[in-house]
């Protein structure tokens, strides 16, 4: 980590552990609908729960796998990052994340950040905030260390410790979150369910409410300020609850409302992460993209991006890396009306002098000067003298051939001129030489785009020709 995020980071914890919230002066809250990830006991999958505050939420499940083998993460806690678009998760005291934009397809999508943590045992509970002064993200985490725990500030990035207190005055909490509005810290007592106020500076457990009495194992904030905990009713079915947090401890039940239901999961839910507490930010930008990719093509490269929110955004600054450093090729002005959108906007730019190999990065800049650093993009042009397409135009079969194994596993996919898709080989295994005829006889005449892609950036469009 850079020297200078780094003695900022110190100074921030020293003020942060003075507190028992944190001040904020902005917050993305009611920006994005409620959100969130979750994962199920005993089995090797996460679910993703979308539409949330609507009366047809989704859940949809997707496998964690990890160096091409499917794996069951048995830690309590897990915390979700909007910015990074990961999910982070515990197995034992391994920390991992889960990219949320790999394929759903069983294909490697979870990674380790590193072997024995500090924590002990396995995570009660995880949640993660942004400092967005410095878009520097933190991870707190609840331990098995008896009796009530230990309440852990990890880096994600490392999983190095930054800070830890032992909690008092509850007998064991099972479960964590962060309020998006005050900073607070609550836990949850393990099935009770009475809920916490905890003080990050000194560990002490302050009764604040209580939840109706069921096996609830998980607890997170969403962007709504909702607190949100999954409590099973008995059967297979694992249901999430969302509950209005009071601005005072009342020591009174909650009413809940169910929201999202698992129908066939043979588990517990007994973590999931919302995305509310990286709501929580010290500093007024906030730009959310939803997706930023590249495509070549055979005389340029197009980057291409879409927000979908900007609040006090004034710019993008662009930068590509061709091996040395990162070298500024372009500032694109924001397209929302006085920096502030709640629409989804869309940007791109051509690159027309791009090198063989591209990295590209996105930063946005508001009206401040202050910065956000976003994603970085991969475009291999390498790979072009090695693909052949032909012939094009073509009556009815087009040939694809590729020679080069340093490519891996392809699949390709062509779409007509409105973006509809009319054919997906699905994964091609990439053995050094790959021959494939696709047949375009029940295609119109007319002009199509053919994609071809791998799962390492690469991102090839050509215009085809059906005669």
């Amino acid at each position: 980590m850079n020297k200078n995020i780094t003695s900022t980071l110190v100074i921030l914890l020293t003020t942060f552990l003075t507190f028992n919230s944190f001040a904020q002066s902005d917050s993305c809250l009611g920006l994005e609908p409620p959100k969130g990830f979750a994962i199920t006991d005993n089995t090797a999958e996460y679910y993703r729960i979308d539409a949330i505050d609507s009366t047809t939420p989704e859940v949809t499940s997707c496998p964690i796998v990890v160096n091409g083998t499917p794996i069951v993460m048995n830690g309590e806690g897990s915390a979700y990052d909007p910015f990074a678009n990961r999910y982070y998760v515990f197995n034992n005291s391994d920390l991992y994340y889960i990219d949320l934009g790999a394929p759903c397809d069983g294909s490697t999508n979870t990674y380790l950040v590193q072997a024995n943590t500090s924590i002990v045992g396995t995570s009660q509970g995880a949640e993660l905030i942004y400092d967005s002064a410095t878009m520097t993200p933190t991870l707190w985490v609840l331990d098995d260390n008896l009796p009530a725990g230990v309440l852990r500030k990890l880096d994600p990035l490392t999983g190095n410790e930054l800070y830890n207190v032992t909690i008092s005055g509850a007998s064991k909490l099972d479960g964590i979150a962060i309020d998006p509005a005050t900073g607070i810290f609550y836990g949850q007592d393990d099935d009770v369910v009475e809920v916490y106020r905890i003080d990050t500076a000194t560990g002490v457990a302050t009764s604040c409410f209580n939840l109706p009495p069921m096996d609830g194992e998980a607890l997170s904030f969403g962007s709504d300020g909702r607190m949100y905990t999954e409590m099973d009713r008995g059967d297979t079915s694992r249901i999430i609850w969302a509950a209005e947090v009071p601005a005072n401890c009342t020591n009174t039940t909650l009413p809940v409302t169910a929201v999202a239901t698992f129908l066939t999961t043979t588990g517990d839910v007994e973590n999931f992460g919302m995305n509310g507490p990286a709501c929580f930010l010290e500093a007024p930008l906030y730009v959310y993209l939803n997706d930023f990719t590249g495509k070549v093509y055979p005389d340029y490269n197009e980057l291409i991006w879409e927000t979908a929110i900007e609040k006090n955004h004034s710019y993008f600054i662009l930068e590509r890396n061709t091996g040395a450093k990162y070298e500024q090729i372009a500032i694109i002005p924001s397209q929302a009306n006085g920096g502030n959108s709640n629409e989804p906007l869309d940007y791109s730019f051509r690159d027309i002098n791009p090198s063989s190999v591209n990295y590209y990065r996105l930063t946005s800049v508001d009206l401040d000067g202050k910065e956000k650093r976003h994603s970085v993009v991969l475009l291999n042009r390498t790979v072009m003298s090695s693909i052949n397409i032909y012939p094009n135009p073509t009556d009815n079969v087009l040939n694809v051939q590729v020679a080069q194994e340093d490519l891996e596993d392809i699949k390709i996919k062509i779409v007509d001129l409105q973006g509809r898709e009319l054919y997906n080989s699905g994964w091609i295994t990439n053995d050094g030489l790959i021959k494939k005829e696709i047949n375009l006889s029940n295609f119109s005449a007319g002009f199509y785009l053919l994609n071809m892609t791998n799962e390492q950036g690469f991102n090839l469009v050509k215009e085809i020709i059906k005669k």
